[in-house]
């Protein structure tokens, strides 16, 4: 039920045509990029990351073997050099982390440009787009007509750290080695967590609890502001990044779905 609501999910939000079939759900973002890591690199590949960005990005790709390169931001809006060679290129597109950014649609199809010419690799992680203010950008994996795009999600920030679950959008090319891969690393997470968060968007709960937060999260942007004008900080410039706040809120009604779930699995 999960995998088929974050279909619908990431089709009405993200602009991306995939089937339940290339969705891997894992503990988390950092286990996406574990397992992409082990599936795609060996000892002495060159990964590009982005500075700055998430320091345990660059820490999985080293613990792999391979030899991590910072990228500016800058360069990334500017465009990356026609012979910058890498087998892997770790971005947050859609919004950076920690500057909150976005790639210019322009960029974002020049970076898909240089990575197919290359050969190489794009980790898109999704960084906290759902918060992220204005009319959602469509991801690098919907623009990618030679599928050189792998997609990470994870509800940790949207939902709360220890729901624990994430998820893996893969090109139909990586799908069965990747699934080999899964089933030697841990062969799947429990079904109780999935099953109510599927539930919880299935019915709608999902969508109106991310309205929601970004209502909240624009409110406090706009007291923040105020504040700021009324104080000696005014003569600073205020640059608008459109991002939203990380901070979470832990739904109760997911608790009311997580008991009748329990309930459904133990029927099955």
């Amino acid at each position: 039920m999960l995998r088929d609501e974050l279909v619908k999910h990431l089709a009405t939000r993200r602009g991306m045509q995939v089937d339940a079939s290339q969705l891997l759900i894992t503990s988390g973002s950092q286990q996406a990029l574990h397992f992409v890591a082990e599936l795609l690199l060996r000892p002495n590949d060159k990964v590009l990351v982005e500075s700055p960005g998430y320091p345990g990005t660059a820490a999985v790709m080293r613990a792999a073997g391979a030899k991590v390169e910072s990228i500016s931001w800058q360069s990334l809006q500017q465009g990356l050099p026609t012979g910058l060679k890498a087998k892997c290129l770790c971005v947050t597109p859609s919004r950076n982390f920690p500057l909150g950014h976005t790639l210019t649609l322009q960029a974002r199809l020049a970076l898909l440009n240089w990575a197919e010419q290359q050969h190489c690799w794009i980790i898109e992680d999704d960084f906290d787009c759902e918060f992220a203010t204005g009319q959602p950008i469509t991801a690098l994996y919907a623009l990618s007509k030679e599928q050189r795009v792998i997609y990470t999600g994870t509800f940790s920030r949207t939902m709360f750290p220890s729901l624990r679950l994430g998820y893996l959008v893969l090109p139909r090319a990586l799908v069965p080695g990747m699934l080999k891969l899964r089933g030697y690393q841990d062969g799947g997470l429990t079904r109780l967590p999935q099953h109510t968060l599927g539930k919880f968007m299935a019915e709608g709960y999902y969508s109106r609890h991310l309205k929601k937060m970004r209502q909240l999260y624009q409110q406090r942007r706009e007291a923040l502001l105020t504040a700021i004008s009324a104080s000696p900080l005014s003569a600073l410039p205020v640059i608008d990044a459109g991002a939203g706040c990380t901070w979470y809120r832990p739904c109760r009604r997911i608790a009311r779905i997580s008991r009748s779930a329990s309930n459904s699995i133990r029927r099955v």
